[in-house]
């Protein structure tokens, strides 16, 4: 396992380790314009964020994520590029493992994979795998993964996945393989990111969600006698910023009929303040053990606005 690479820590009270909070910031991608996407990350990079995140979906109108973080790893030099999250089972895992090594080798070693076992049924049903059984074929990937990422023979009989005598001549630049983060709410994400990950990213969770989720993830580590230390713990959260509280409310209204959803709702599991109050909220996540954000701006339109108000006035609150 990587860990403590992405995660940066300082020598705080009495010598005592504590994490220090960064941020990745979850974009939109065309491939209609790649370019623009590559400023986009090159902008986001200028304004001292650690990481620019694309989601997944094999039917949903969303790019591809690795050929566009590919194009944004040439417009960068340091911020790191992620999936949030790759739908693993419908994908067959040695293709898998030769993009993300090919994403990883482009960017020199800044690719983070955040997993995922998927949710739209019919994606499952096109490629032939059956949605009861996903969580499964999702370990069989990851297994593979680690075994194909080595460069050595792979040999592996599985329920889903027979493979022998092949070898993935090209591996990822990071050693011995990306950081792998696990997504997913719930028990079973959590046992999955202690038996895999160097990292579990629910999304949505409100802090006394991560409080139990926290609890379930160091008795899932402790059951495979694994230092429960080892797994860091980031946040996937929709932030909805604006100059004072009133302008966010409103945003925040906007956002909620975007969903069909109430208001009231919407703000149980999104942040929406001026930059104080979010500043106050994110603080909220970090004293129970949330050591990483990537954060969703919301909406669709002067999304670069807002980045730039988070960076300009939150951000500093953290360094």
């Amino acid at each position: 396992m990587l860990t403590g690479k992405f995660f940066d820590s300082v020598h705080g009270i009495g010598g005592r380790v504590v994490a220090m909070t960064k941020f990745g910031v979850h974009l939109r991608g065309s491939v209609n314009d790649p370019h623009d996407f590559s400023e986009q990350c090159s902008k986001v990079e200028e304004l001292g964020f650690d990481s620019v995140w694309l989601a997944d979906g094999l039917t949903r109108g969303m790019p591809e994520p690795f050929e566009l973080l590919s194009c944004a790893s040439m417009s960068t030099t340091r911020i790191k590029l992620g999936t949030c999250v790759y739908v693993l089972p419908v994908r067959h895992p040695l293709v898998t493992a030769k993009l993300s090594a090919t994403l990883d080798q482009l960017s020199g070693g800044r690719f983070i994979f955040g997993v995922g076992v998927g949710w739209k049924e019919e994606e499952f049903q096109a490629v032939g795998v059956p949605f009861s059984k996903r969580g499964r074929v999702a370990d069989e990937c990851l297994q593979v993964l680690l075994q194909a990422w080595t460069g050595n023979v792979i040999d592996y009989h599985g329920d889903f996945f027979q493979i022998k005598g092949v070898r993935m001549e090209l591996g990822p630049e990071q050693k011995p393989h990306p950081p792998i983060w696990v997504g997913g709410n719930g028990r079973a994400a959590a046992l999955r990111a202690a038996r895999f990950a160097d990292c579990w990213i629910p999304t949505d969770y409100t802090v006394e969600e991560y409080e139990k989720g926290r609890v379930l993830l160091r008795q899932a580590c402790r059951g495979i006698n694994r230092d429960p230390n080892e797994l860091k713990t980031a946040s996937h959260l929709m932030v909805i910023i604006d100059r004072n509280q009133h302008e966010a409310d409103r945003l925040a209204k906007e956002v909620a009929d975007s969903l069909n959803e109430k208001v009231e709702e919407l703000k149980k599991w999104t942040i929406v303040g001026d930059p104080k109050e979010v500043a106050r909220r994110l603080n909220e996540y970090n004293t129970v053990g949330v050591s990483y954000h990537v954060l969703n701006f919301a909406t669709k339109v002067r999304d670069e606005e807002r980045i730039q108000m988070f960076a300009r006035e939150v951000l500093p609150s953290f360094k």
